[in-house]
């Protein structure tokens, strides 16, 4: 099954630099056998591998984001629907830029491959802009629903 994607970014007048910082990763992925919980944290992973390895530094986990894209990948597997969250709801101030990745595929690396191989879903997930990001998975009818919700 081929994902399907979506992205949207928005750019916001006040600026101020957020500064959220991880030591390291430490996850362990596997593709195949990851459970509900760990699937945020599972694209969170690829994201930042493909970051470092072009390059670019790793994004930090936003809590706040990962609940607002948690609750929007519900509403999208719920409504069997992709579409965008309302980018500034339930982001709070201090943020320059931010951007939103929607999809759905088999897997989350498939939704993964799938934002890597189209050019605006690639530039969010490389946007050296981007300090921080959150990741809302849902499965729901043998699909996962991803939203990734970057902030910078």
């Amino acid at each position: 099954m081929s994902p399907s994607l979506t992205t949207r970014p928005l750019r916001n007048t006040r600026v101020r630099r957020v500064a959220i910082m991880l030591a390291g990763l430490g996850i362990v992925v596997g593709a195949s056998a990851c459970n509900a919980a760990q699937q945020p944290r599972e694209d969170f992973f690829y994201v930042n591998r493909t970051r470092v390895t072009q390059g670019v530094g790793q994004l930090g986990w936003n809590p706040q984001l990962a609940a607002k894209a948690q609750q929007w990948a519900q509403h999208m597997a719920d409504t069997n629907t992709l579409s965008h969250s309302s980018l500034t709801d339930g982001v709070g101030g201090g943020w320059s830029t931010l951007g939103e990745n929607v999809g759905t595929g088999g897997q989350v690396v498939d939704v993964h491959d799938g934002f890597m191989n189209s050019p605006e879903h690639r530039d969010n997930i490389m946007k050296d802009q981007y300090t921080s990001m959150g990741v809302g998975v849902v499965q729901s009818g043998g699909r996962v629903w991803v939203v990734e919700d970057f902030e910078g």
